[in-house]
C-alpha cells in the first residue's frame, strides 16, 4: 500500500537535504507524480538550488536519436581515463578473467571505457589471466 501525500511529506520532512539530493538526483523515475511534485516542493520550501529540481526534470526528458549521438561524440572526444591520450576516441568494451583454484571458479566480467590500445591492452591482461589461472576449471568439469 503506498503512502498518502500527507504520509509521504512526513517522510520527506524527516530526510535530511542529503538524502533528499540524493532520492532527487537518483531515484526520482521511479517516484509516482504526485511524489515527485512533494519533493520539488519540499526542496524548494527549504531553499536548496534550483538545479535540483532542474536534474529532477532532466530525468524524465526524453532524448531523441540525434542528440543522444551529440552526446556520445562529446563523451568519446574526452581523454582517455586511464593513459591520458587524446589521440583516438573512446570506446568500450567488456572483459572476462576466469580464475579457478581446484573447487572454486571465478568469472569477473567488467565494462571498459578506454581509448582503443588500452582497451586491447586490458583484453589481453583478461586473456592472458584465464589462461594462467582459468584453465582448474576445466580440470574439474572432467
Amino acid at each position: 500500500m503506498e503512502p498518502n501525500l500527507d504520509e509521504l511529506r512526513k517522510n520527506y520532512e524527516k530526510f535530511d537535504n542529503s538524502k533528499l539530493v540524493r532520492i532527487a538526483t537518483e531515484e526520482a523515475t521511479r517516484l509516482r507524480p504526485e511524489a515527485v511534485e512533494l519533493l520539488k516542493q519540499i526542496i524548494s520550501e527549504r531553499g536548496l538550488s534550483k538545479d535540483i529540481t532542474k536534474g529532477i526534470d532532466a530525468q524524465f526528458q526524453e532524448v531523441d536519436n540525434e542528440t543522444l549521438l551529440e552526446y556520445t561524440e562529446l563523451l568519446r572526444e574526452l581523454p582517455c581515463p586511464i593513459c591520458k591520450s587524446t589521440e583516438e576516441k573512446l570506446n568500450a568494451t567488456m572483459t572476462g578473467c576466469v580464475v579457478s583454484f581446484i573447487i572454486m571458479t571465478s568469472y569477473k566480467k567488467e565494462l571498459k571505457i578506454a581509448c582503443p590500445n588500452c582497451l586491447d591492452k586490458a583484453n589481453n591482461q583478461a586473456m592472458i589471466k584465464s589462461a594462467l589461472f582459468g584453465w582448474w576449471a576445466f580440470l574439474g568439469a572432467l
